[in-house]
């Protein structure tokens, strides 16, 4: 899927929100970034990867 694409369904609300701990093997549509320090640890469009926590870009 691109960018343009996933960006749509983020607008059209066709995603779907899940607790941190249930995020493995997902496409993330938003920024996850902790607070502090304020430093993205996963942008839109990253997948997750397992518990192992493996990610692919």
């Amino acid at each position: 899927m691109i960018p343009a694409a996933a960006y749509a369904l983020l607008v059209k609300g066709k995603v779907v929100k899940v607790p941190l701990d249930q995020i493995e093997d997902r496409v993330v549509t938003t920024a996850v970034v902790p607070c502090p320090p304020g430093i993205p640890l996963l942008m839109p469009m990253d997948r997750t990867g397992g518990r192992t926590g493996d990610r692919v870009s």
